[in-house]
């Protein structure tokens, strides 16, 4: 059994990952390429929740230039649902919610469509999830859903 220690809290928190959603450091996976959205360049990360089967999800991380680190330079993050246009929200991020606005919403839809990144977030997610507990789900035929349905700020 997994035990959270004071160290590993802390150094979570710094990350911006959550405990309530059940991130671990080591089940992430990052998107190779630095996209742009809203004209800020951006980076897209799996944090597979691996204590919880109701939430599939992947994490925009606003303001992160290529070969940087998000959990250093991005403020903001906006975990977004796989399975639907939604927002999953939880309480303890130290990073400042993101609500895309609509050329936001726009550019994500394109960016996941254009440039196969949606087949590269749905493979990083599946192995991330395997790599921590040996979890194998097969998601790769997901659909995207219509992000242009994500609600407004």
């Amino acid at each position: 059994m997994f035990v959270l220690t004071d160290e590993y809290r802390e150094e979570l928190y710094k990350r911006g990952s959550s405990v309530e959603l059940t991130e671990r450091i080591e089940a992430d996976g990052v998107v190779p390429f630095e996209i742009i959205i809203g004209g800020d360049s951006c980076s897209i990360w799996t944090h597979p929740p691996v204590e919880r089967n109701d939430l599939m999800y992947f994490i925009i991380f606003k303001g992160v230039e290529e070969g940087s680190s998000p959990y250093i330079v991005s403020s903001k993050c906006a975990r977004i649902s796989l399975t639907a246009p939604e927002y999953i929200k939880c309480s303890d991020c130290t990073k400042d919610n993101w609500i895309l606005n609509y050329d936001g919403k726009k550019d994500l839809c394109r960016i996941l469509r254009h440039k196969k990144i949606w087949e590269i977030i749905l493979r990083e997610y599946m192995g991330a999830l395997d790599g921590w507990n040996g979890k194998e789900i097969d998601i790769s035929d997901l659909p995207i859903p219509d992000y242009m349905q994500l609600p407004e700020a």
